[in-house]
């Protein structure tokens, strides 16, 4: 009897140690994947990866705006109007205005939309909270109903705090 008492607590007591090996080992893991992470190389590589991409960014706006500026061109050109001209500038002005309006009337959609579902998660956790202080209320309700109960069975006060919780639930709509 006392042999196993003896190898159960030195289970316990190595077991012990192998979880604590087992943290510290892990801990300087994760510590060393941090260094490397925040090395002055990862940080450069990623600044360099962060630039690289702002500039086919840049560039790729610039064929963009390449391309409307060619097809606004070739619009007005349809016109008969020479480059230069007033009918040519007010051609192109019209393009680009209406390009504006159109990039402004998306923005604005999109920012309703943002703001909408802003709204709607706003209005489904407060509609959550209320559930559940509800079903608090209903919950205590039933407790208190129990805890009044006159029988001495405790089958009898049970049921009726379920009848009053469920009463109260119903009632308000939990």
């Amino acid at each position: 009897m006392r042999a196993r008492i003896w190898a159960i607590l030195a289970f316990v007591l190595l077991s012990g140690c192998a979880n604590r090996e087992q943290q510290v080992a892990e801990q300087r893991a994760y510590q060393l994947g941090e260094q490397r992470y925040n090395s002055p190389e990862v940080v450069a590589a990623r600044n360099a990866e962060i630039e690289k991409a702002k500039a086919a960014q840049i560039a790729q706006m610039a064929a963009v705006k390449a391309a409307e500026e060619a097809a606004d061109d070739k619009q007005c050109r349809s016109y008969r109007t020479a480059p230069g001209s007033k009918p040519y500038v007010d051609c192109r002005l019209a393009l680009k205005q209406s390009r504006e309006q159109q990039a402004a009337q998306a923005r604005a959609q999109a920012e309703g939309r943002a703001a909408y579902e802003q709204a709607a998660a706003q209005r489904q956790a407060e509609m959550e909270e209320a559930r559940r202080r509800c079903r608090s209320r209903a919950l205590l309700i039933a407790g208190a109903a129990m805890m009044s109960s006159n029988s001495p069975y405790a089958g009898v006060g049970i049921g009726e705090g379920i009848n009053e919780g469920a009463t109260f639930a119903q009632q308000n709509g939990c």
